[in-house]
């Protein structure tokens, strides 16, 4: 079963768009958004296990320059239509 979280992202002004390309590079992120409101990204992180999720966020994307601040949030439950 995969692991599923969502990274709340804040950039520093003007490097959205770099950390937007960076994001897309790392494995493990499966998709990425600019989105309006409190944060500037949204990225959406998939793993096998708790050691990668650590490896993904941790070491790669909190490492990503341009980025603020990140707040990740574990995915319990999916629902789909």
């Amino acid at each position: 079963m995969a692991l599923r979280s969502f990274v709340l992202i804040r950039t520093e002004p003007q490097e959205t768009e770099s950390v937007v390309r960076a994001l897309r590079e790392i494995e493990g992120v499966r998709e990425v958004s600019r989105t309006l409101g409190p944060v500037d990204i949204l990225a959406q992180v998939e793993v096998r296990e708790p050691e990668e999720l650590n490896r993904v966020v941790v070491e790669r994307v909190r490492k990503v320059k341009g980025i603020r601040e990140t707040t990740t949030l574990l995915s319990l439950e999916r629902f789909e239509r």
